[in-house]
């Protein structure tokens, strides 16, 4: 392969590729897309292996010259150059570009010569663009095609339909294989293109001009497994922040070095003192450095960023004499020959290897992600439903309370995948950049997602509906079951009917008129069933019960709530089926809208608490880091090394936990990494430096490391950040230049710098950085201190405060349960023990307040249906909600309001106290005067029970609207709800006082 021509390889592979065209029928289409990956893989690997080996020349001699090939005879090579362009080289600020108009023609023609690179170099470039065409036709060919995945749990859909039991564990099964086979194909694919990127090595003429352009190639690997993700949206957009973040480095490098080319001498220089230009060059880094932690940067950019930055200001305030090479871009003019020219040329090709690694053979994409789990969430959504409806109706004849653990790890599991499709509708952005219709499927998707995390909400509700012990006298309950079972069943399915409608119609983000039509007959046949059954139940209701409200709610409040919250959940359904039925077009922001936004985002959040603290304990971390390295330390540390400002800009992270177990895997990751790639390195050098043998083992052997950190990292949770650093820290070792002899030396300082700069940073996180324990605390006070303004809104105004929601307070518990795991890992080093068992029990408690405050609001906020005028009767029907007007019409409910606001304040100063305190007695004192008055608030609730019963009669007996939409429906809801969370404020002072 190596004596032909690349032409021809090139046309062997093609003709290979239209051989597995013809082999197989157009008209057959699942062969023909398995021919197609089998024919995509086989040509990329044919393809790259011919191309690397006709580039890297094996089997031959390598090429003889006066001087050494190693790094050391690079000054050796340099000196053979035409003295043109050593004249060139010589003059600052000078370029190849701007001298090519000057009258020196023949000295210039000669300088670009020399800065041209060796021909296999070019044939590299010409396989790995090769490469990026296949990728980019794989991505477009695979972007609308659906996975072959799904097909594989067809044999158990019907199966799973109705049994939440089944459907988990068939799907967690799948999923476990699925996830381990993707693992180790992302890991094989990294790899692969991990070797190719380290395939110079292989090649003595390319490694030595590398050098003499003074490019670092040992970030290739690094590049490729820090920006490498499960798919092309994922990892385009952290190629986006290392490339973005590379080009704001040079950009700040060849801003400060086209006013003072060169930087500090040890001379002063015309115009300037050298201690001008360090005061200048000083404040210049200040503000730089500042600027990047303090503005709304992503953190991938800070990283790569401030990575180059620390560095090469480190060698701009270093006094240097007159004649030192330049490093950089000088006097405004742009060289291809310096450090960070060399870093932004290397950082795209790394990352494009990147993109073109979760392209090829088979792309990974979000979008493709996004189609699916919308699939996905239909189905489990379906069998949710359908299993608490038959949890419901008792029609599981095995443990009911095995089976009701399964269906909220089922829904669990929903919640995860709505969050997982959340992500992979954003991400795919980055794949179609919403051309044509695609920004018409993701909003859509969008929609889905905000329909079904609504849905998944009410389910939650109809869970703790069902999990509360039943207060309904059992032989009345069966009989009511009797008589609105087919009623339920049916609105199950026409609900879950529509559900798979609306839900198929985003997926291809338009409805045309035959699919709104169909949508709009749907919608009736769901409102139909929904009145049926609304009928049965209030006829059942009503016969075996007194008609008056408060005989009703004493005998049936637990029905009222399950049955008010499935057909809420229809509602939600024919809500978004209403509005897709209107076509109406989707607003698309006009570029200015874009770029506006774009800088708006730089300074959004700017202000926040969190961000605050983040840059302020980073920025000291940095600084410190920074003029250790300026300063040195004797002979452990010498001047001026930039190695511990480095790695402190490698490991920036927002992440929120513990500091001791953060810096702990720090330790791990960079100093075993570098101690093992350092290892490795040592005895791959042991062979010539300058043969074949040392090349092509060095490429197998970091292929080896990286598949196996990078498996790592992309499969445990526990360990993934440990291996990610590990990996990247490692792999830049091996890359190192090879030499006969170890640098000890070298070898003893990086790791002593590492060690030291995660010392400062451990320093400044545990000194500035609140602990786990105190961010689980502020996170429930918050819960705490939101869920009471939104109780105290509903009751006073029926409405949320503005930008209160329950996700939101959803996220607090789950930010305050993150936190409690954290704390409970850190040691208790002053303070008392972190009781995990206390937040454990309160952020349960939390929960089911949560959802009684859903549930309470969806109450509050009932409205009936304009349409039919006996859904409320005249008098209530003047506010904004007419089940606040039968409450204010209570004489009782302002000493209830008042009540509820006592409960819920003293619940939370009795939390706060037995948190806070600093030992278990002090906790029991200081509760002791701290009284809820919780039965109170129960006397009162049962009072306006009957006050409700006194005003309204019979006067909704009559009322022929869904159950969701009837104000006696809701007002037995909002009853019931309010009683509920008295009992978790109960709940959580009980936990409170046992768990000091």
């Amino acid at each position: 392969l190596a004596q032909v021509s690349f032409e021809r390889i090139v046309r062997w592979c093609f003709a290979l590729l239209a051989a597995c065209t013809r082999m197989v029928r157009k008209s057959d289409p699942i062969p023909m897309v398995l021919a197609g990956r089998m024919r995509t893989t086989l040509l990329v690997v044919v393809t790259t292996t011919a191309l690397w080996w006709h580039a890297t020349g094996l089997g031959e001699e390598p090429a003889q010259s006066s001087c050494g090939t190693s790094a050391k005879d690079v000054a050796c090579n340099e000196e053979d150059v035409d003295s043109a362009y050593l004249q060139l080289r010589s003059a600052k600020g000078t370029t190849v570009a701007s001298a090519l108009g000057s009258k020196v023609a023949g000295a210039m023609l000669m300088a670009a010569e020399t800065l041209m690179p060796p021909s296999r170099v070019w044939g590299l470039l010409a396989g790995w663009c090769f490469l990026g065409v296949m990728g980019l036709i794989q991505r477009i060919r695979y972007l609308d095609v659906a996975s072959g995945g799904e097909e594989a749990s067809e044999h158990l859909k019907l199966l799973a339909r109705a049994d939440a039991n089944i459907a988990l564990a068939h799907e967690q099964d799948q999923q476990r294989k699925s996830v381990l086979m993707d693992n180790w194909t992302l890991a094989f694919r990294a790899a692969f293109f991990i070797m190719l990127s380290a395939s110079p090595a292989m090649m003595p003429e390319v490694r030595d001009w590398f050098h003499f352009m003074t490019y670092d190639t040992t970030y290739t690997a690094v590049l490729i497994m820090w920006t490498m993700d499960r798919t092309i949206g994922k990892t385009t957009a952290a190629v986006w922040d290392a490339v973005l973040g590379t080009v704001l480095s040079f950009f700040f490098m060849f801003l400060i070095s086209g006013f003072f080319p060169g930087g500090v001498h040890t001379h002063d220089t015309e115009g300037f003192t050298s201690n001008h230009v360090w005061g200048i060059g000083m404040a210049y880094f200040f503000v730089t450095v500042l600027g990047m932690l303090f503005l709304n940067f992503p953190n991938g950019v800070r990283v790569w960023c401030l990575s180059y930055h620390m560095a090469n200001m480190m060698y701009f305030l270093k006094p240097k004499p007159l004649d030192s090479p330049a490093k950089f871009s000088e006097g405004f003019h742009v060289s291809p020959k310096g450090e960070m020219f060399g870093y932004c040329l290397i950082t795209v090709l790394a990352c494009g290897l990147s993109i073109i690694a979760v392209s090829l053979p088979t792309p990974k994409s979000s979008h493709r992600a996004a189609l699916e789990k919308a699939e996905v969430t239909k189905r489990e959504f379906g069998t949710l439903l359908r299993s608490l409806v038959r949890i419901y109706l008792g029609d599981f004849s095995m443990d009911s309370s095995n089976v009701f653990i399964r269906v909220q790890m089922y829904r669990n599991r929903l919640v995860a995948n709505l969050q997982d499709m959340a992500g992979d509708v954003s991400y795919s952005w980055w794949e179609h950049f919403d051309r044509g219709s695609y920004a018409d499927v993701r909003h859509m998707l969008g929609q889905h997602i905000q329909m079904s995390q609504k849905l998944v909400a009410g389910a939650e509700a109809l869970e703790s509906g069902l999990a509360t012990d039943s207060r309904t006298d059992l032989d009345k309950r069966s009989k009511l079951i009797e008589d609105i079972k087919e009623p339920l069943l049916a609105v199950e399915g026409s609900m879950l009917k529509l559900f798979e409608e609306v839900t198929d119609g985003t997926k291809d983000g338009t409805v045309d008129e035959d699919e709104a039509q169909s949508m709009l007959q749907a919608v009736s046949t769901v409102e139909a069933d929904m009145l049926k059954f609304s009928s049965s139940f209030r006829d059942a209701c009503a016969r075996l019960s007194d008609e008056k409200f408060s005989s009703r709610h004493e005998a049936f409040k637990d029905e009222y709530q399950v049955v008010f919250m499935i057909l809420t959940m229809a509602r939600d359904i024919t809500n978004l089926a209403n509005h897709l039925a209107k076509r109406e077009p989707v607003e698309r922001a006009n570029a200015w809208q874009v770029f506006r936004g774009g800088v708006a985002g730089f300074f959004a959040g700017t202000m926040e608490a969190s961000h605050q603290a983040f840059a302020k304990r980073n920025s000291i971390s940095l600084l410190l880091c920074f003029f250790f390295g300026y300063v040195g330390n004797g002979s452990l540390i010498p001047p001026y090394t930039a190695d511990i400002a480095t790695n402190a800009s490698l490991l920036l992270s927002n992440f929120v936990g513990s500091a001791l177990q953060k810096n702990m895997g720090r330790v791990q990751g960079l100093v075993i990494g570098s101690v093992v790639g350092r290892v490795i390195h040592a005895l791959l050098s042991m062979a010539d430096c300058n043969g074949n043998a040392y090349g092509v083992s060095m490429v197998i052997t970091l292929g080896i490391f990286t598949c196996i950190s990078f498996y790592l990292f992309m499969s445990s949770e526990t360990f993934g950040f440990t291996a990610y650093l590990f990996g990247g820290f490692g792999s830049m070792v091996i890359l190192a230049d090879c030499a006969a002899t170890e640098d000890t030396e070298g070898a003893y300082l990086s790791i002593t710098g590492a060690t030291i700069c995660i010392i400062i940073m451990a320093g400044v996180d545990l000194a500035m950085a609140p602990s786990a324990a105190d961010d689980a605390a502020q996170a429930f006070f918050k819960f705490l201190r939101e869920g009471r303004e939104a109780v105290n809104a509903l009751l006073d105004h029926a409405e949320l405060p503005e930008g209160h929601n329950t996700a939101e307070l959803s996220t607090d518990l789950d930010d305050t349960s993150r936190s409690a795991q954290e704390a409970q890992k850190a040691p208790s080093m002053v303070r008392k023990p972190f009781r995990l068992e206390l937040f454990t029990a309160l952020v349960s408690a939390g929960r089911s307040s949560n959802v009684s405050i859903e549930t309470l609001s969806r109450a509050m906020l009932a409205q009936p249906d304009s349409r039919m005028s006996d859904a409320t009767p005249s008098k209530y029907s003047g506010g904004i909600s007419p089940v606040l007007e039968v409450f204010k019409a209570c004489k009782s409910y302002p000493e209830l309001v008042e009540a509820m606001q006592n409960v819920l304040l003293n619940c939370f100063l009795l939390v706060e106290t037995s948190v806070q305190a600093g030992t278990s007695l002090e906790a029991i004192h200081a509760s002791k005067d701290i009284k809820m008055d919780s039965d109170v608030a129960k006397g009162l609730l049962k009072q306006v029970v009957q006050e409700i019963s006194q005003e309204t009669g019979a006067k909704f007996k009559e009322t022929m609207v869904p159950l969701d939409q009837c104000q006696d429906t809701a007002l037995q809801v909002a009853v019931n709800e309010i009683s509920m969370l008295i009992d978790r404020c109960r709940d959580m002072k009980q936990h409170s006082m046992t768990h000091v």
